[in-house]
């Protein structure tokens, strides 16, 4: 009990006080950390443990920050896809789970309809529809329950938590592509990314 208290203690997650973005930096704030890029970022001040006010908050912290932007695997491949295919064509079948060549359901994931991620203006509406999917898996969570200690309940409510930002433009869900890193590396046999 003693050893499990010290690790939460040291590596214990808090969303507001101690996530990836919070973490980062306070690496960079430590001693040493930021001297060679000529600035400071306080991790504990405003809203810096969202990782898109902690983006900002380095751009503007440090002289001569570079910024690049490394696409998904998804977003690579929607991109050859749209070179060779066309765009509307790979749209209607990539925006769907079931559809999609691109994506394939992981356990992991909870249940959900539509990409919302390259849909802007039709993100409301596949948001509705992934709500519709998180209270329906929620529902068949709460009959399992009892047989799977909740699980799927559990994936329902995080499916309709990552709906709700979809009805009003703001998209969180990626899905996940547990085969993307290996299937972008170049060796022989890996699928062109």
């Amino acid at each position: 009990v003693a050893y499990v208290a010290a690790l939460e203690g040291r590596y214990g997650y808090d969303l507001m006080r101690r996530n990836c973005a919070t973490e980062l930096l306070r690496r960079l704030d430590a001693p040493g950390g930021a001297a060679p890029l000529g600035g400071r970022v306080d991790p504990d001040a405003g809203l810096r443990f969202v990782p898109r006010v902690a983006f900002h908050a380095v751009g503007g912290g440090f002289r001569d920050v570079e910024r690049e932007a490394l696409p998904s695997y998804r977003a690579r491949r929607l991109a050859q896809m749209r070179r060779e295919e066309g765009a509307v064509r790979v749209f209607v079948r990539e925006s769907n789970t079931l559809s999609s060549t691109v994506y394939r359901r992981n356990p992991r994931d909870s249940w959900f309809l539509f990409f919302t991620d390259d849909a802007p203006l039709l993100r409301p509406l596949f948001g509705l529809a992934n709500l519709a999917v998180g209270a329906g898996e929620t529902g068949v969570g709460l009959l399992r329950a009892p047989f799977d200690r909740a699980a799927q309940l559990r994936s329902g409510l995080s499916g309709i938590v990552f709906s709700v930002p979809e009805l009003v433009f703001l998209n969180l869900r990626k899905g996940t592509l547990e085969y993307g890193r290996a299937a972008s590396q170049s060796r022989p046999g890996a699928p062109p990314s």
